[in-house]
């Protein structure tokens, strides 16, 4: 039984380790997405709606890592308790 506690402590940390890795690229994903869409850097007609969309497409996949990541976590500290 102290082997699987071990083992699930390192499963948890390393989904930690994930979910903050997670957290600063999706920072990084919206900042990009910010500047994108920012209408005082260039004309709206200018906007890049295909490269925004894609952006948004990998913001939102990473998103669902994230919040995977946070369940497999919490469901390991319910284990652990």
């Amino acid at each position: 039984m102290s082997l699987q506690n071990e083992l699930r402590k390192q499963n948890r940390t390393n989904l930690e380790f994930k979910a903050r890795r997670l957290r600063d690229q999706l920072k990084s994903l919206a900042a990009t997405i910010s500047i994108n869409l920012d209408t005082s850097l260039r004309k709206p007609e200018e906007t890049p709606v295909l490269e925004v969309d894609a952006q948004w497409d990998e913001y939102k996949a990473v998103w669902g890592e994230l919040l995977q990541a946070n369940a497999d976590i919490e469901r390991l500290n319910e284990e652990l308790a």
